[in-house]
């Protein structure tokens, strides 16, 4: 089932924003790294690096997009609880898709994937603090006129849709 996920989700890719793959890079578990899955992959002409669990020196990559990730930081710096987690990455994420990248010729990752769609999946929304306050606004007909105009919050993180 996973591996059918996965090779649905890379022919997205390849079809809907016509994403080239050199390599795809896999950590060692037994139902992802079945024949099916390799011979997907195989097909389309991408190299099958798998690694192993537990051994962060063979992904080098993901170590170093981890490591500036620095979400438990965010978290202590906002003082959020723990079952924050989730919002902190996903807005960590948020963040680094609208920093321009030289790999990218300075373009910002959201960017280039909106020039590659028809439509523009992700909204550009403007950048806010994690655990910053934020105000959402109280329509008038939800209110009585002595009652305020907004309600105050706090900000946990962009909305995945």
């Amino acid at each position: 089932m996973c591996a059918h996920s996965l090779s649905s989700f890379i022919q997205w890719l390849i079809l809907s924003i016509k994403l080239q793959f050199r390599s795809f890079a896999l950590i060692m578990v037994g139902s992802l790294s079945n024949h099916e899955m390799k011979q997907f992959l195989h097909g389309q002409g991408i190299i099958h690096q798998t690694t192993f669990l537990y051994s962060p020196q063979q992904n080098r990559i993901a170590e170093r997009k981890n490591r500036h990730l620095l979400v438990r930081a965010t978290l202590f710096e906002a003082n959020m609880p723990l079952h924050y987690w989730g919002k902190s990455l996903t807005t960590a994420l948020c963040i680094i898709n609208h920093i321009p990248s030289c790999s990218l010729d300075f373009h910002t990752p959201l960017d280039t994937l909106n020039q590659s769609l028809s439509s523009p999946l992700i909204p550009n929304l403007p950048l806010k603090v994690f655990g910053c306050t934020a105000f959402i606004h109280i329509p008038k007909h939800t209110r009585h006129k002595l009652q305020p105009c907004a309600l105050r919050c706090v900000f946990v993180g962009y909305g995945l849709h």
